[in-house]
């Protein structure tokens, strides 16, 4: 046995491809993958291929991989192919193909090409794991962990599988690094500080010192060093790495990392950056980039280039992300996201991962980059990647590098509108915002921003999350930055972006439209108007990268792929809305469309760096979140260009920075933030608004110092900034231009928020205990008292109400607990069992020990009467300027300070963009910060400072009452959190800064809460964006344990209806919503919500209070929103259980059953012995609830199973939920008396015909027979329908079957598997359904609940009983033959079936006028027949198949009668034709040749075969010497043939080679080829015409020569002006004229006419008919006699005196009569001549 495991794809060529790979084994062994998408895809599959051979005859067998495109035609589909012989495997050790440093093998695939040219395209590549099993031994692959020690050496080119004859290019990355800047410290700096105070040092910064990088390179295994830049974190390289290669390589990524050399021990990460390949070259596919030119080396030269480019880069800058660039002696736990490890699984991981459980392509995108990220900028560095071909020739030079140095100032202004569902209740807390280095407020390399808030604690939102109190004032954050253009890279990104978000919006519409089942015609125009949106953005140019300052070559190319992408997109989209008839192939076409602009969504060299918010807390960094600098981008040029968050209220979650992949920080939401970003061009500020109507307001701040002296108290210090280093009087602030002082400096009143020690809890309980012993036979005396801490306490007035707080009451003892009516609760205590005791709560005589608790509670001051003297004063204390600040003097106190601060309004009209003025001239103070003690201090002793900048923001004088409700109905499908496999959920629902939780639904994962939650907020903020850009409301999920803490389970958004508008009357609707938990589906939640303006003046009318639940205070959700119930009837035939684990190292002995479907519970009886009797005596049981009408809404089936043990004690020792319980259901029927009946209809069937019968209306008897017609449907001849016709059909193999398929007539069904593996037998186990039950807890996604048995049951909910119809409105019922491939088999006639059917339904006895009995036609129900497939095994194991065989059983009642005959499965054979053909005359051929004196003429014949019969073609004789392309001919074809008419093929039967025994049947379809040549006598005979004919599909001929077109015969497409025919139905010949053509120029052209006759006969006609070939005898039917033709048609060579007469003497007689008689003329005249003289002197002298 040869097992291959295919693992999965990379880089197949193709944007928009459906790769499935294709594995031949041996000669006819073959096996195909399911297909999956894209070009890397995964398959995860294992092929297995049983040979019974020798090992001498296996080691030859060749296995050959062939990976094609399923979405293209056969011709156009192989992507590549690959061939491997067995005994190479076998060879191996361990005979398999191994896997190596994690790897499993690669392989190349080639794509043959045309002119011996071997095709590469940046390559073609398969996974494979290949292990050969011999039947005496059983290999097993172990992992060679040792090999995989370094996870990131991908040693791809190792594990290649270099296919024979072919030859990998030798290549070369060159890298040139030039520079980097804005690396962090790296290294300690105290011995550079010491030297420097010594005066050993420079006057340097030290810290930009201390860094020594270098750079990394990483490509497939190989690895390159630049040299290390020493204490410098600006370092200058300019220097080039080489890396050769051999192309193409399988390696997909380039790795860049930047590290800092040590003396002494290992080099510290710096940063790392992962490049892959696909984003930076292209293979020149058409999906992408439109030709299909790829790289193409020739064997003999070399390479040519084309439309693909290889891999290439910049010159461009490359960010680098990591941990905090903070500095710490001892390490970070985040230094990990420096290697990169967590921003990118390495090869090596994705395969191990691959071959230990099968997952996904989505699984494999999630696992890759779900991980853990770099959660702050550490670096840039500039560097240029080129590829180059060893046949290039010499080492290109390296670019200049000063113009991409170019920098421009860029502005980013973030406004904060709340800050909600923080987790812990953190002290002063900031956020900062960043964008590279600018903005950190801990860097002092860079220019000071007001990037920071100002510190707050988080407030107590009263249920569980804190938030900041931002209310009508908030803070607006500008950073100021300088980056290089890259503005038209950006803005190509954001059009496509915001392209492929719009249709997937809209096509998410059309799916709800479609779901919904809305009209067609509003389908179809929302389609349209989709696809008219794709045409006219397509249709829009993107930016042109030539011309820019900092373009390079992949700019260009990139360029070039996108407009050639937009191309194919609008003219797709054009043919799409003119062709396109069906909704669901638009919408797959819509899908292709954005897959294939998503190629394109990637900018590989995006140098500016991301936003980064951080929040912070006492200094220290918490949690933060991460925003594509083009998101929030700018355009001035178009709104397209902008990013999708530029100007616009968006919504973020942060997250804790982590680099285990493990945590629970992944999932845990640390804060959420709602902001407002612009990001643009100092030159474009004056466009810079957030579009609110809130008032920009700027406050500068100062703080008064004072300290504490001996002897005379507090002394004034001057006013300086936060950190009282930097001395800033109220003189020195000046407003910058644009800008007015608003009031005189006050005392910042701020503080009383910052130290409110309430946190938003109003009112606290404080608890105490009483602790009592005593000996045996004395009174109760006093031990101790303790507080709520158990710390040991002198009485109650030892514990003391805090500061800002009163108390509310006394000590009172609390008796609402296990306690008896005095609150005492009693144990039996020693030495040994302190503070393990067992309280009960009744006493007994020898308890020693009692305690009971005491509570109290205290209510926090109103914040006016608590702040009233911290407003007067302002101050706030320390020990130093560097410690903790408090509201509370204390003795060792020795510094206080207060902040002032004065407001500053704009002066102009520039709105908004006024408060970029604010970074100059706001205040004069030197650049750096001179010592007050030594004006004239040398440069060591001056210190950099950041200057303070003013604090601005924007605000909203209006507030805005909103009402909200949360409709929270049910849950289904929770995860089990407690150990006895259940859960006690609740929801919190957060929306801004409220939060509403629902009561605890105990044991269940399917909780019913029916809650409606009411909220009541103030908004401060502009109602128009929250009417546009409305926040989600945050939806939780928790489970309450004993203690009452709350664990996380999962969460969701969902965005409410907004209801600004008094007329907006649209209700709610519940949906269900996926909770998720780390990126994995958690459960679901049934929810809805409205949020409700409510103005001034109450116009809007508030819905009316929901209704409360009976007996608990708490209003549930209201009807018209909660789902529609009916009275159902539930039945379940409840068996057993079995196969029961122990729970409790306790055996299940009494279990019994817990069914729970909504609010309804079923117990069963007890089992009293499981092991004697696992089945219940009792099994049916009935119940009635109240349930949805909506199957959406339908709650699941839970099934408990407890057992019952001694004592009282039940305990669940398993369970199973089912979710999908629509399949027990049973619709209601409709409520009307229905009838059945059956009708006689008068008709005369004609043969050949099947019919339906229209039933428009079933309920009007009367009119029964007018509204009921009987139309002749399809006419099938009958030889061409067999058994064997409705098989194949039903397999939907059309070629075996086409006039079945066509004819719609029933099918059958056949299942691949037996019925064990069928799920609708229920696998075959029994005909009760067998249940898992699980147990147990589970935390993660990687864990499994464990098995704890198996229950048996089967289930129905019946909602009514009068159902069934025999006709139903608008059907058919086809009417088959009696006999026949498909007749009526069942044993009891249409009538009696009727009858039966009533009787066992319990229905109305059939209304019958006359029943229907249409002579040898019948009413015929949809035949059932099951075909089942068995797997044949060797004998001695059933590892190893041997075969299939497929079959059906029929199984009869007896009681019924003899069943009908059996179908006649015989296998088809082919039947005898003989196609006879008569060719007559021709005319208007074309002339090819030209006689030796001069006339075009031709010597016409033809060629006349069927296709597949090649061999035995026929000639007419030759008709010599057509002047005027006409011939006769009389001459007749006869082509016997074997035809199948089921199939419509021609069976050629014939051997392969001269020693084959058996014969090769090949089929070929009926295709008549006639073809006229001209006969030549010395050279090769030349083609002149043709016409080709399908037999079944043949073109009516023309009964006149002039009517005789091309129009009468099929073009291209298939147009044909004359009615189509088959040739096997016409009994007699078609006669008549055909036009003949040639093709010229890709067309068709017009070249003769033919008259012929043709016909068909069966072998029994030809017997009767008997007729000879050409006019041999049997001269007959009809008789053929010779062709009368001119008397100039004749073979010269054969007949020379009548090439005389008619070819010489006819065209030249009169000049041949007129040289005879100038010849006679002249020869009287010579004679004349020469007789003359004589004569003449003769007669002179007789004279």
């Amino acid at each position: 046995q040869i097992r291959l495991k295919v693992i999965c794809g990379r880089q197949l060529t193709g944007s928009n491809i459906k790769p499935v790979v294709q594995v031949k084994m041996g000669k006819v062994k073959m096996k195909i993958t399911k297909i999956r998408k894209g070009s890397s895809p995964v398959w995860n599959e294992l092929l297995m291929y049983n040979f019974h051979e020798s090992l001498k005859e296996l080691y030859d067998y060749v296995v050959e991989f062939t990976v094609n495109n399923s979405r293209k035609l056969r011709s156009d589909s192989l992507i590549g192919s690959f061939k491997l012989d067995v005994g190479s495997i076998y060879d191996q050790p361990g005979k398999t193909l191994q896997k190596k440093h994690n790897f499993a093998n690669l392989i190349i695939l080639l794509r043959p090409q045309k002119l011996n040219i071997m095709l590469h395209c940046l390559t073609y590549q398969l996974s494979l794991f290949i292990t050969v099993h011999l039947a005496d031994s059983l290999i097993i692959v172990i992992q060679d962990e040792s090999a995989a020690k370094d996870e990131n050496e991908d040693d791809v080119e190792g594990n290649l599988l270099t296919p024979a004859g072919a030859t990998l290019h030798s290549a070369n990355f060159a890298l040139s690094l030039f520079s980097a800047e804005d690396l962090p410290q790296m290294d300690s700096t105290a011995f550079k500080s010491m030297k420097q105070k010594i005066g050993l040092g420079g006057d340097e910064d030290v810290s930009q010192t201390s860094v020594d990088a270098y750079l990394t390179f990483k490509f497939a295994g190989k690895k390159r060093v630049t040299e290390v830049i020493k204490e410098t974190n600006q370092p200058v390289w300019n220097e080039r790495l080489n890396l050769p290669l051999k192309f193409p390589s399988m390696c997909d990524s380039i790795k860049l990392t930047l590290k800092d050399w040590d003396r002494v021990g290992c080099d510290d990460p710096i940063g790392s950056v992962t490049i892959p390949l696909s984003h930076i070259s292209s293979t020149g596919e058409a999906g992408i980039g439109g030709r299909r030119d790829l790289f193409l080396y020739s064997t003999n030269g070399p390479f040519v280039l084309f439309l693909g480019f290889l891999p290439t880069f910049g010159p461009s800058f490359v960010n680098f992300y990591g941990s905090p660039r903070e500095f710490t002696q001892l390490g970070n736990s985040l230094d990990e996201l420096n290697t990169g490890k967590a921003n990118f699984l390495s090869t090596s991981n994705l395969f191990s991962s691959l071959t230990k459980k099968s997952i996904t392509s989505q699984y494999v995108n999630i696992l890759i980059f779900s991980l853990g990220e770099g959660c702050a900028y550490r670096g840039r560095a500039m560097m240029e990647l080129l590829m180059r071909m060893d046949e290039e020739g010499a080492e290109p030079k390296p670019p200049s590098q000063p113009k991409y140095m170019r920098r421009r100032q860029y502005r980013l202004v973030v406004g904060f509108e709340s800050a909600n569902l923080i987790r812990k209740p953190l002290e002063r807390i900031e956020f900062e915002v960043s964008m590279g280095n600018y903005g950190n407020k801990f860097d002092c390399d860079v220019k000071s921003s007001a990037s920071t808030t100002e510190p707050h604690n988080a407030v107590f939102d009263g249920v569980h999350y804190h938030y900041l109190a931002w209310t009508s004032k908030k803070p607006i954050m500008m950073v100021t930055s300088q980056w290089e253009d890259i503005s038209f890279r950006l803005y190509a990104l954001n059009l496509i972006l915001r392209i492929i978000e719009e249709l997937q919006e809209q096509i998410s519409q059309v799916n709800l439209m479609v779901k919904q089942k809305e009209d067609d015609i509003e389908i179809a125009s929302k389609i349209v108007t989709i696809l008219d949106e794709v045409i006219l953005k397509t249709s829009k140019k993107l930016p042109n990268p030539r011309g820019r300052t900092v373009s390079n070559q992949l700019d260009r190319r990139i360029h070039r792929q996108r407009v050639h992408m937009f191309e194919m997109i609008c003219q797709e989209a054009k043919e799409l809305r003119q062709n396109c008839t069906d909704a669901q192939e638009a919408i797959a076409a819509l899908h292709d469309f954005i897959q294939r602009l998503e190629l394109v969504s990637h900018e590989p060299q995006n140098s500016f760096p991301d936003v980064i918010i951080w929040m912070l807390s006492d200094n220290k960094r918490v949690a933060y979140t991460r925003i594509p600098a083009y998101d929030l981008l700018y355009s001035p040029e178009r709104q397209d260009y902008c990013g999708r968050f530029c100007s616009k209220p968006c919504t973020l979650t942060l997250k804790y920075p982590t680099a285990n992949t493990k945590s629970k920080k992944h999932y845990k939401v640390p804060a959420q933030l709602r902001i407002i970003a612009w990001l643009g061009r100092a030159k474009d500020q004056s466009n810079f608004e957030f579009h609110s109507k809130g008032d920009i307001s700027v406050i500068q701040d100062t703080y008064e110092t004072e300290i504490k002296l001996p002897f005379k108290g507090w002394t004034a210090d001057g006013y300086t900034d936060i950190t009282g280093e930097i001395p800033l009087p109220k003189s020195v602030f000046r407003c910058p231009t644009g800008w007015l002082w608003d009031g005189d400096w006050k005392i910042n009143s701020d503080l009383a928020s910052l130290y409110d020690t309430s946190l938003g809890h109003m009112h606290v309980v404080e608890d105490a205990f009483e602790f009592e012993m005593r000996d045996v036979g004395t009174a109760w005396q006093v031990r101790k008292v303790t507080n709520g801490k158990m710390e040991t306490i002198c009485d109650m007035g030892a514990i003391k109400v805090p500061s800002g707080w009163e108390w509310e009451n006394e000590w009172t003892v609390d008796t609402q607990r296990a306690c008896d009516e005095d609150g005492w609760e009693y144990a039996t205590s020693d030495d040994q069992t302190v503070g393990e005791l067992v309280w009960s709560t009744v006493e007994k005589v020898y308890h020693n020990s009692r305690k009971r608790r005491l509570v109290r509670s205290r209510v926090c001051i109103p914040l006016k009467q608590k702040t009233a003297e911290l407003l007067e004063e302002g101050w706030e204390y320390a020990t130093t300027m560097g410690s903790e600040f408090h509201i509370d003097p204390k003795m060792l106190d020795l510094v206080r300070r207060r902040k002032w601060s004065r407001r500053m309004v704009t002066s102009d009209d520039r709105g908004s963009a006024a408060i970029f003025q604010l970074d100059k001239s706001i205040f004069y103070v030197h650049l750096f910060c001179v010592l007050e003690s030594d004006k004239k201090a040398n440069k060591k002793d001056r210190h950099y400072h950041k200057m303070p900048l003013p604090k601005i923001y924007v605000v909203y004088e209006s507030v805005w009452q909103l009402h909200l409700r949360a409709y929270i109905y049910q849950g289904r499908d929770l995860i089990a959190m407690d150990g006895d496999s259940l859960s006690d959920p609740l929801v919190l629902v957060s929306f801004l800064n409220h939060t509403a939780r629902t009561e605890v639904q105990k044991h269940t994962l399917n909780p019913s809460w029916d809650e409606t939650m009411m909220l009541d907020i103030k908004f401060y903020g502009d109602i128009d964006h929250l009417k546009k850009y409305c926040p989600e409301v945050s939806v939780e999920v928790f489970d309450s344990d004993d203690l009452n803490s709350l664990q996380f389970m999962g969460r969701t958004s969902v965005k409410p209806i907004v209801k600004l508008d008094p007329e907006n009357n649209q209700t709610p609707k519940l949906e269900w919503h996926n909770i998720t938990k780390a990126n994995y589906t958690t459960g679901n939640v049934l929810t809805a919500f409205e949020m409700i303006l409510v103005n001034k003046n109450d116009k809007i009318e508030m819905p009316l209070p929901p209704p409360l639940k009976p007996g608990v205070n708490l209003p549930m959700v209201p009807f018209g929103i909660r789902p529609v119930l009916q009275r159902t009837a539930i039945e379940f035939l409840i068996w057993g259980v079995r196969t029961m684990k122990p729970f409790k190292l306790l055996s299940v002995n009494s279990p019994s059953v817990l069914i729970q479907i909504g609010a309804v519970e079923l117990r069963t009886k007890i089992i009293k012995n499981l092991k004697k009797q696992p089945n219940f005596t009792e099994p049916l049981y009935y119940i009635e609830a109240n349930l949805p009408v909506d199957d959406l809404y339908f709650p699941p089936i839970m099934i408990r199973v407890k057992d019952n043990r001694k004592f009282g004690s039940r305990p669940t020792v398993g369970q199973h939920i089912i979710t999908k319980s629509i399949q027990y259901r049973i619709k209601p029927s409709n409520p009307t008396k229905l009838h059945c009946f059956a009708a006689r209809v008068d008709i005369k069937p004609q043969p050949g015909y099947y019919y339906t019968i229209c039933l428009d209306k079933y309920y009007d008897l009367d009119n029964f027979n007018k509204e009921m017609s009987i139309i002749p449907q399809f006419q099938i001849r009958e030889e061409e329908l067999d058994w064997w016709s409705k098989f194949y059909a039903s397999l939907g193999d059309g070629g075996n079957c086409r006039s079945y398929m066509e004819s719609g007539l029933d099918l059958i069904k056949v299942y691949k598997d037996e019925l064990e593996k069928q799920e609708e037998f229920n696998h075959f186990s029994d005909f009760i359904q067998t249940f898992q039950l699980f147990r147990g807890k589970v935390e993660n996604k990687d864990e499994e609940p464990d098995f704890a048995g198996q229950f048996k049951c089967k289930s129905t909910k019946n909602r009514s009983l009068l159902e069934k119809l025999i006709f139903r409105k608008n059907k058919t019922m086809l009417l088959p033959h009696r006999t026949g491939p498909c007749p009526w088999r069942d044993q009891m006639k249409p009538k009696e079936w009727l009858d039966d059917k009533c009787c066992k339904e319990g229905w109305d006895e059939p209304t019958r006028r006359e029943f229907l009995f249409l002579r040898s036609y019948c009413v015929k129900q949809q035949e059932v027949v099951y075909f089942i497939c068995f797997f044949l095994f060797f004998y001695q194991s059933i590892f190893y198949q041997s075969g299939r065989l497929q079959l059906w059983v029929d199984m009869f009642p007896k009681s019924y009668g003899d069943p009908g005959l059996p179908y006649n499965i015989e296998p088809r054979k082919p039947s005898k034709y003989f196609l006879r053909m008569i060719v007559w005359n021709c005319s208007e051929i074309p002339m090819m040749d030209v006689s030796v004196l001069g006339d075009k003429m031709s010597d016409i014949y033809f060629k006349g075969w069927i296709s597949g019969l090649e061999h035995k073609q026929q000639k007419t004789d030759v008709h010599y010497r057509s002047l005027d392309g006409t011939g006769n001919f009389n001459w007749r074809f006869v082509f016997p043939f074997d035809y199948l008419p089921q199939e419509r093929m021609v069976h050629v039967a014939k051997k392969d080679h001269l020693w084959s025994l058996d014969k090769t049947v090949t089929k070929f379809p009926p295709v008549l080829n006639i073809q006229v040549w001209d006969n030549d006598l010395f050279g090769p005979n030349e083609y002149i015409s043709e016409i080709v004919l399908p037999i079944t599909n043949i073109p009516k001929c023309c009964k006149f020569q002039r009517f005789c077109t091309l129009k009468n015969v099929p073009d291209m497409q298939g147009n044909c002006k004359m009615e189509m025919v088959n040739l096997f139905d016409k009994k007699m010949p078609l006669k008549g004229w055909w036009p003949l053509y040639r093709m010229v120029d890709c067309g068709r052209e017009q070249a003769g006419k033919l008259e012929m006759s043709i016909e068909i006969l069966t072998e029994q006609e030809e017997e009767e008919k008997r007729a000879g070939q050409g006019r041999d005898e049997p001269n007959m039917h009809p008789k053929l006699d010779k062709p009368n033709r001119p008397a100039t048609s004749f073979a010269w060579f054969s007949s020379p005196f009548k090439s005389l007469r008619y070819i010489i003497w006819r065209k030249y007689k009169w000049i041949i009569l007129g040289l005879l008689a100038f010849a006679l003329f002249l020869t009287f005249f010579v004679m004349f001549i020469y007789s003359f003289p004589h004569l003449f002197s003769t007669k002179i002298a007789k004279k």
